[in-house]
């Protein structure tokens, strides 16, 4: 996580796209029933000032949605996967906001 604030600011030096900005973490593969690590770890990127804002919602871990990327089909065309499209649906409007 650290790794990714230095990749964007040396991002942001080059003259390809010098107005990038953070939109924040995205919480990938967020387990159906939340550890006490998992809630731990959210809890400290979220309040760490050093690192942008923890987008929400997190997105929800799918077992189905990982078999169907490998598989190369929609994950979109299964209905366990519906969460997992809400939620990226949710963060898209925090990224792109005037889209």
């Amino acid at each position: 996580m650290r790794d990714a604030v230095p990749t964007v600011q040396r991002f942001r030096k080059t003259p390809w796209n010098p107005t990038i900005t953070d939109a924040g973490i995205v919480m990938c593969r967020w387990p159906v029933v939340a550890s006490r690590d998992a809630r731990r770890v959210l809890t400290e990127l979220s309040h760490d000032t050093d690192l942008p804002d923890v987008l929400d919602p997190p997105v929800p871990d799918r077992v189905i949605v990982r078999e169907s990327r490998a598989a190369r089909t929609w994950w979109g065309d299964y209905p366990a996967g519906e969460a997992v499209t809400q939620a990226y649906a949710i963060i898209a409007t925090q990224v792109f906001p005037h889209s």
